[in-house]
């Protein structure tokens, strides 16, 4: 059976649907661990209206249209953190452990411990967006795989192979780091 075409297609639903998508984007960025600061977020926003407006016609409509945005919307999201991860490696490398500074006695003083934490995060951020956010997820938020499979549309396995597979990645970049903190 051949689909009638009409002249002009109806987009009322999805002209509806965008008033919401900032809503949206946000939602689905905070699902992620809110990875992108106000300005990438707001641009995030900002794409992914153009994208959903560039793909309106592929819509099918076997979801709900909130579904379809909401998944342009988390791959316009993990596309800017490629693109930030990408210029942030051309711009500058990564300080290594030797540059903590090394304040008073104690194990872990504010300087080093605020170090520590950026450090964590500029490593975390070098496994990749999904690995990131899935990572960050599991052992900081506490999500099951399961929970971080459903937020990122992704079956459980997938999610349990990419963690495992960051780790020692992961572990290997703050060996360095952990000796240094130790001493």
């Amino acid at each position: 059976m051949d689909r009638v075409q009409t002249p002009a297609a109806d987009h009322r639903p999805l002209e509806t649907a965008l008033e919401a998508l900032p809503r949206l984007v946000r939602a689905c960025h905070s699902r992620l661990g809110r990875p992108l600061g106000a300005q990438d977020l707001e641009e995030a926003i900002q794409e992914t209206g153009l994208a959903a407006w560039r793909q309106r016609d592929s819509f099918r409509g076997e979801s709900a249209i909130e579904t379809w945005l909401y998944s342009i919307a988390r791959r316009t999201i993990l596309h800017q953190i490629n693109q930030r991860q990408r210029r942030a490696r051309r711009e500058s490398p990564l300080a290594d452990a030797s540059s903590l500074s090394k304040e008073g006695d104690r194990p872990l003083s504010r300087s080093v411990h605020k170090d520590l934490g950026r450090a964590v995060r500029d490593q975390l951020r070098l496994a990749g967006p999904t690995a990131e956010v899935i990572v960050r997820s599991h052992d900081l938020e506490g999500l099951s795989f399961g929970q971080i499979g459903a937020n990122l549309s992704m079956h459980e396995a997938t999610v349990k192979s990419r963690y495992y597979r960051a780790l020692p990645g992961l572990k290997t970049r703050m060996r360095g780091l952990w000796l240094e903190m130790s001493r």
